[in-house]
């Protein structure tokens, strides 16, 4: 949900969205939301559908990626028109799982910085309620390499898998209390259970990201149930409340350091979950109001 409309505006509710306007109608502008858009779509492409059936539209600046009052990744886009749409401002949260999509029309161009300021107030304060939960961050994914994603989880494969017979683990950010020393342990003991015999074990060494996140690296030498050799490195960060697990597995021993400084890198890119910004408390409706008392 967003923040309440202010003050004497019209408040025309609908289903799965909402809009408001100015006491004096909807040619001054209006605003749009529209609560959960399912599959999760990139910024990029909502914001090019939305605009689709009005080319004249251009952006004033490239996306701005922002965070919410919850911590959740928004991003908004600003377009200048020539047409009867002075200003429009979009604005999305984006979720794991679904995208929410707010879109601010202005028509009277005497209203233009009052429209951003309110946009900018009900996308930031846009209430999802998801909490703490296992989540999506941001990393630079390997260059060339197929991605396959189940659940939260992305596999990566190298361009000549499978003749190359390794993949590249990232797994969602968890909000578990585990130290990474215990997390590591808890992932090896259940490959153990499951046939692998260790034959060297190195680490944990300590290991740095690009954006200051510290965690460490393990590497692991063995052989499946079958027989054949197995190479593991893995990488764990800790921050917050989270776990942050990337894992490369691979056979392919003439091709271990190539795969490993592809893993590093990848690892080194990782960016932490948001943080919610600091925000005062208030005493303003939610737009709940529309439907409780």
């Amino acid at each position: 949900m967003i923040p309440a409309a202010p003050l004497g505006w019209v408040v025309l509710p609908g289903q799965h969205c909402v809009l408001y306007h100015p006491p004096e109608g909807r040619g001054a502008g209006e605003v749009r939301y529209h609560e959960r858009l399912y599959p999760a779509r990139r910024p990029r492409d909502l914001f090019l559908e939305a605009t689709r059936l009005d080319p004249s539209l251009r952006p004033l600046s490239p996306p701005e990626a922002l965070v919410t009052e919850e911590g959740e990744f928004a991003f908004l886009l600003s377009l200048a028109g020539d047409g009867p749409i002075w200003r429009r401002h979009l604005g999305t949260v984006f979720c794991d799982e679904f995208s929410t999509l707010l879109d601010v029309i202005v028509r009277d161009p005497l209203r233009a910085d009052e429209m951003e300021r309110l946009c900018r107030r009900l996308l930031l304060g846009t209430s999802l309620g998801l909490g703490l939960r296992r989540r999506r961050y941001r990393y630079l994914p390997p260059a060339g390499w197929q991605g396959l994603p189940m659940g939260l989880t992305t596999t990566w494969y190298p361009p000549e898998y499978p003749r190359d017979l390794t993949h590249l683990c990232v797994y969602p950010a968890s909000p578990v209390p585990d130290p990474p020393e215990a997390a590591f342990q808890a992932a090896l003991e259940e490959e153990q259970g499951r046939g692998l015999r260790v034959q060297g074990c190195r680490g944990p060494e300590p290991f740095l990201s690009s954006t200051g996140l510290r965690g460490h690296l393990w590497h692991v030498d063995g052989r499946h149930r079958h027989g054949k050799r197995f190479f593991r490195k893995m990488c764990i960060y800790r921050q917050g409340p989270y776990l942050y697990t990337l894992r490369l597995d691979t056979l392919s021993a003439e091709r271990l350091a190539e795969h490993e400084a592809v893993f590093v890198a990848v690892a080194r890119s990782v960016s932490a979950l948001p943080t919610p910004p600091a925000a005062a408390l208030g005493t303003e409706r939610s737009a709940v109001a529309l439907w409780a008392d």
